[in-house]
């Protein structure tokens, strides 16, 4: 079991924040950054790497590297001005998988498609911030499919540990979720607290599938027996 590596998804997975104030906070900053090329309405966010939902945000004007860096940087600045505690949900169940994890001596960290910086800033007003000490992110590489490779060398570092790819779980609420972990061929737990439903991601076969992380003793400790 000391063996196994979980990578958490944040949006969707540990937690919520309001899609409704997201996406109103960014439309704002693209209509003051003079940024209205693309219908931002059509682009789905779930799933995705930041680097890839700015890149179609911003059309041909994401081509620019400085002009990308500016519209990354002021939407971090704003993402943590912006958000308050009521905006941000924690799943349940999401603190008794950490603490059991952490009880169990199972390493874990993120693979999250957000931005480095805005992912802690989640983190840290659900108070989860502190648990996590390695991760991939969306600012590392555009293509979700590459986040595992990226998260899985940092793991080894970390933890001054050999991990097989069969070795890690990914946790996640998305199709994405499910299609990084069988492109990295490791094993991938679905949740239901995201955008899709449970028929929705039993499409994409995961090997689990939960409508809360509640009770981790039970089937966390199962999965881990048996994976």
């Amino acid at each position: 079991m000391q063996h196994k590596l979980i990578l958490f998804d944040i949006d969707g997975t540990l937690l919520s924040v309001s899609h409704q104030k997201m996406r109103s906070m960014i439309a704002a900053l693209l209509q003051e950054l003079d940024l209205n090329e693309v219908d931002h309405t059509g682009i789905s966010f779930a799933g995705r790497t930041d680097k890839a939902i700015f890149s179609d945000l911003m059309g041909s004007a994401a081509q620019h590297t400085t002009r990308f860096e500016e519209v990354k940087h002021r939407y971090i600045t704003e993402l943590s001005r912006a958000v308050q505690p009521d905006w941000v949900e924690v799943h349940a169940g999401v603190n008794e998988t950490i603490a059991w994890c952490t009880e169990q001596q199972i390493p874990f960290g993120l693979l999250t498609g957000n931005f480095e910086d805005a992912a802690f800033t989640k983190l840290r007003h659900a108070d989860l911030h502190h648990h996590f000490s390695f991760g991939a992110f969306g600012c590392e590489h555009a293509d979700r499919n590459a986040l595992p490779a990226i998260a899985h060398q940092k793991a080894e570092a970390a933890f001054n540990r050999t991990f097989s790819q069969e070795d890690i779980i990914i946790i996640g609420d998305t199709p994405n979720d499910v299609a990084c972990a069988r492109h990295y061929k490791a094993q991938c737990i679905a949740v239901t607290t995201g955008p899709f439903s449970e028929n929705e991601l039993n499409q994409h076969r995961p090997d689990l599938i939960l409508h809360s992380m509640e009770k981790p003793e039970k089937w966390l400790h199962d999965f881990l027996r048996t994976a």
